[in-house]
């Protein structure tokens, strides 16, 4: 079988197990399927020109071979084309497809409105409402441009708002890659950057974030969109939405208890409500009094609750936590170390074991936290010789197996880096790229898991006394932009 992406792209061969029902030729004797969409697993098929009424919609799992045929609304004389998209809702775990039809009325205007069809709903289209322009190019504009569009009119005000909407357009961002883009701050802790390098040896950009000047912030989170920023305990936390600019400041928890002496933060998101948490917890001057813990989820009200504790004491000193898929990682201990997940949606947490039952509590130490293809992974730097370290990655909760890999640090990497350099800023790439940021020579450097290969950038372009503390993939996503 033969999928057409575009006309002047090369034919795509699935495979022979994928069959779709044989189709009665045109005059060409040909008809020819184009690619609507994949999500999730599932890909959506046009078959036929969308010019005239003969054609039709497919959704199929090509993993399966198996095929749906989408019952299409009778053809009007009066409809001049239609276009076609299709989704998937995490928020409800259902497959959409839209359709934009134009429709010519008499001497009128073009008039184009919008239909979706939910598979496994009642097989019915549901008109959404009118559109003066044809849709579907809509969702793939950046969130800048959407919000412009709101001024135009109720009814692009009132889509660009809508959850259905924000939802595809999600979709579509995640389905895009993701730049890897770099976070530094000055050392006296007054300024942050973000710096941008497109290409590999050319100029980067870096552009300062004036609307967080003359702010002390130690550390940040970067989840789904939004950056979570702050201090132990000098300033309250803040949201800040590089997309639309906008710092959103976070109320201090109103009973201060002089028994804990600074508070921690952790920033989850959780995909299936689509909700931001805060996770903070709040360590004793008494080092034998239990951490305690509170949650605030962003929205129109926004307060502090308190929460069952963490089953054991979170090295909230060393590291930060690890967002990844709904639930936020850390290391803890518990007579010996372990992994503690924070589950965001149902605000529970739940221990981990390590690799051979790790005991020594001191390692905890040697342990940073990344995300590996959506995987949970930690870098173990215990048995660092000045040429090699291991990385584990996690398979499942479930099972608590680990899978190691030893990373081989070449000369020519090690020749202009020292251990020493490689602090807590270790990261990784949407490609699953494993990254180590320098403290002092704000050198990057990237390890490809995959292919076993390194690389390296420098950023000239930053001042002497801006630092480099992190890196984070950008999604320009409507959805961020609802909390801030």
């Amino acid at each position: 079988m033969t999928i057409i992406l575009a006309p002047e792209t090369d034919p795509i061969m699935l495979s022979p197990k994928f069959h779709l029902p044989p189709l009665k030729s045109d005059s060409i004797g040909f008809r020819p399927k184009f690619l609507i969409g994949s999500c999730n697993g599932f890909i959506c098929l046009l078959s036929g020109e969308r010019y005239d009424d003969n054609h039709s919609v497919y959704i199929s799992n090509p993993l399966l071979g198996e095929y749906f045929k989408v019952k299409l609304p009778e053809w009007e004389k009066r409809v001049r084309r239609v276009a076609y998209g299709f989704c998937f809702s995490e928020a409800s775990g259902l497959y959409k497809v839209l359709r934009s039809v134009t429709r010519k009325f008499g001497g009128l205007p073009e008039v184009s409105e919008l239909e979706v069809y939910t598979l496994g709903i009642d097989e019915k289209w549901r008109n959404v409402g009118e559109a003066p322009y044809p849709f579907m190019w809509i969702i793939w504009l950046p969130v800048n441009s959407l919000i412009r569009f709101k001024c135009l009119s109720k009814f692009y005000n009132s889509l660009v708002s809508d959850p259905s909407f924000v939802d595809i357009h999600h979709s579509h961002s995640t389905s895009r890659p993701h730049k890897t883009k770099f976070l530094a701050r000055s050392r006296d802790k007054n300024f942050f950057y973000t710096i941008d390098q497109e290409v590999e040896h050319k100029e980067a950009t870096v552009l300062r974030i004036e609307e967080l000047d003359g702010i002390e912030y130690y550390r940040f989170d970067y989840v789904n969109g939004l950056f979570f920023l702050w201090s132990i305990k000098e300033h309250p936390p803040a949201i800040y939405n590089p997309t639309t600019r906008i710092v959103k400041y976070l109320p201090f928890l109103n009973s201060i208890d002089d028994a804990f002496t600074m508070c921690y933060y952790s920033f989850g998101f959780e995909p299936v409500e689509k909700k931001y948490k805060i996770l903070m917890s709040r360590i004793p001057a008494d080092m034998n009094s239990p951490e305690r813990q509170w949650v605030l989820t962003l929205g129109p009200s926004e307060s502090w609750r308190e929460i069952k504790s963490a089953p054991c004491s979170l090295s909230l000193l060393v590291h930060v936590g690890v967002c990844i898929e709904g639930a936020i990682y850390f290391v803890g201990t518990r007579n010996k170390t372990c992994i503690v997940a924070f589950d965001v949606r149902t605000e529970n947490f739940r221990m981990i074991s390590l690799w051979n039952n790790v005991i020594d509590i001191s390692a905890k130490y040697f342990y940073n936290l990344i995300e590996v293809k959506g995987k949970l992974a930690v870098i173990d730097r215990s048995r660092w010789n000045g040429v090699e370290m291991d990385l584990r990655i996690l398979q499942s909760c479930g099972t608590g197996e680990w899978v190691k890999q030893t990373i081989v640090f070449p000369e020519a990497i090690l020749s202009s880096l020292t251990m020493e350099y490689f602090g807590w800023f270790c990261s990784s790439t949407p490609d699953g790229e494993v990254v180590f940021i320098t403290l002092e020579q704000n050198w990057i450097v990237f390890y490809d898991l995959k292919k076993k290969s390194w690389r390296k950038i420098s950023i000239p372009e930053l001042a002497e006394n801006v630092e480099i503390i992190g890196s984070y993939s950008h999604i320009d996503s409507l959805l961020s932009c609802i909390y801030c």
